[in-house]
């Protein structure tokens, strides 16, 4: 082979490497971003003690970049998105727009990690880190034990599972469920199209969940001074107050409404609706479904003897158990297939342009520093 051409092929093969590794391991000393923008992977993101941030991602590519966040850099604009079932029923998430605690004023830190099929990828979080971002066609992404951080995350197909968390998050799955247990909730947004939305021992300052199809469930929560809003169009609601008490409204179109709560003053149940003080009242709760049933308690269903219209309550709860492994979606996620909702053509669903359209109020003005 002549020279210059190995020069050529070594320096082609050596160039990627400089500015690109698959292990970072580097300290924090202040807040950083982390942004995953992948088509499919396993993510697992651990909140650690000390300093250190830890990423692996042996079939993905990570970037060093630099972020400075603007004074409009506090809000994050999720694009509509419409799934279409094995039925043939076509279902719009429409667009929105969640606010968040922006990073401090100055530059920060921000890792890049892209690839298409990932495989799997763990990022060890110290609690300084900041912000992480997500976006994935296909996935799944379990976090545990990540406290005071923003988690933002956007994903097509696969499943959410949340444990011992605390801070703001936003968790979004067209085709999917998502779990949430152990969790201090204090800015906390929820949405699912075709799955189940699970909560469970939890404490819930600020709380919207909602999902078209699939039950939302919370159980044996406590409620701080703030709003919770849980909603499905289809599937039924059910909540249990734990420690601390709530006023709860809730109202639902042609599905029933369910109580057991031993020891309480009589709800009042009217056409579809129930309001009450559970244990003498606290913060307000909103239950809303248009079509499926209500269910209103004290404390959790874990280990009750339930009647027979409380059995598939009781079972979807066991199913979402404190994640210690990744949980299968609710409902036939695998012929679930994704179609677009109407929009613009500069609002493509590719998904490089759709993370940094979707994303960009955080991440848009990343600049690289290679």
């Amino acid at each position: 082979m002549p020279i210059r051409l190995l020069l050529l092929l070594v320096a082609t093969l050596l160039a990627p490497a400089a500015a690109r590794a698959e292990t970072i391991d580097v300290p924090v000393a202040s807040q950083a971003l982390v942004r995953i923008e992948v088509q499919q992977a396993d993510v697992v993101i651990q909140g650690v003690p000390g300093e250190r941030l830890r990423i692996s991602a042996p079939r993905a590519q990570i970037q060093r970049e630099s972020y400075t966040p603007t004074p409009g850099d506090n809000a994050i604009r999720i694009l509509p998105v419409g799934v279409q079932t094995a039925q043939g029923r076509h279902l719009d998430l429409p667009g929105e727009t969640f606010a968040y605690t922006p990073l401090s004023p100055g530059p920060h830190a921000a890792f890049v990690v892209t690839g298409g099929f990932a495989g799997r990828i763990t990022v060890a979080l110290p609690e300084q880190a900041g912000i992480v971002l997500v976006k994935m066609e296909r996935g799944r992404l379990m976090a545990r034990g990540v406290r005071n951080g923003g988690l933002l995350a956007e994903l097509d197909h696969g499943a959410i599972a949340l444990s011992r968390f605390s801070g703001t998050a936003y968790l979004q799955v067209a085709g999917g469920p998502i779990s949430v247990a152990g969790s201090q909730l204090e800015h906390v947004r929820l949405r699912t199209g075709a799955g189940a939305i699970v909560v469970r021992n939890s404490t819930v300052a600020q709380l919207q969940a909602s999902s078209i199809l699939g039950d939302v469930i919370v159980d044996d929560a406590t409620f701080l001074p703030g709003l919770a809003r849980l909603e499905s169009r289809e599937g039924a609601v059910a909540l249990g107050v734990g420690a601390g008490g709530a006023q709860v409204t809730g109202s639902t179109g042609s599905g029933r409404v369910f109580t057991m709560l031993d020891g309480e003053g009589q709800p009042r149940i009217d056409r579809g609706g129930v309001s009450t003080l559970v244990h003498g009242g606290g913060p307000a709760v909103t239950l809303r479904s248009e079509s499926g049933s209500l269910f209103l308690y004290g404390g959790s269903l874990d280990g009750a003897t339930l009647p027979p219209a409380w059995r598939r309550m009781g079972a979807l709860l066991r199913r979402f158990e404190a994640p210690r492994r990744f949980e299968t979606p609710q409902r036939r996620p695998r012929r679930l297939r994704l179609e677009q909702a109407p929009r613009a053509p500069d609002q493509s669903r590719n998904l490089r342009s759709t993370s940094t359209s979707s994303l960009n109020v955080c991440c848009g003005r990343v600049a690289s520093t290679r």
